[in-house]
């Protein structure tokens, strides 16, 4: 058992780090931020794209017929480059996400922390803080009335920062 909480602490103290290296970088560098995140993305889907189409390529010369495989690496490449070409549309829809993704944390948070209350020796409110925190800034990222993409990165990247920060003092609680 003990080894399970260990594991956990050690995954917490990981994601923790992730998000503060994340949360940082958005914060401070939007622009390069953003070319990675297209690039990633891109360069996800065109990888699984090569994969399937050769893996297609072996399963056609052993087997005639429908090949699936063929078809989805092809339409994966091409989503790919979609991905590289069409990035102003796709990144319009980013603050809706992102708003959409945090206020649902911040909620379930609220949630959390409103059943905790059966705990005797439980203190609720900044875990009630850090939820309503997580959910204004996903509403404003949801309705963003900046318009702009940078800003909103530098709104996730501090979003993040709050977050490892909160994920760590959670973790230091499991130890204690």
């Amino acid at each position: 058992m003990n080894k399970f909480f260990d594991s956990m602490r050690h995954v917490t103290w990981l994601k923790s780090i992730a998000y503060i290296i994340l949360g940082l970088f958005s914060l401070f560098e939007p622009k390069s931020a953003l070319n990675i995140f297209i690039n990633v993305a891109a360069l996800f889907v065109a990888v699984f794209g090569i994969i399937n189409l050769i893996n297609g390529l072996r399963h056609r010369a052993q087997v005639s017929g429908m090949n699936t495989q063929l078809t989805v690496g092809i339409l994966q490449l091409l989503a790919a480059g979609l991905i590289l070409i069409l990035t102003k549309p796709i990144l319009s829809a980013l603050p809706f996400m992102l708003g959409i993704g945090l206020g649902i944390a911040g909620v379930t948070q609220i949630g959390n922390a409103l059943s905790s209350k059966q705990y005797v020796n439980v203190v609720r409110w900044p875990w009630l803080l850090y939820g309503a925190l997580i959910l204004i800034i996903g509403l404003i990222l949801l309705f963003n009335p900046f318009n702009t993409v940078l800003l909103t990165l530098r709104i996730f990247g501090a979003a993040l920062v709050v977050m490892a920060i909160m994920e760590i003092v959670r973790g230091r609680k499991l130890t204690d």
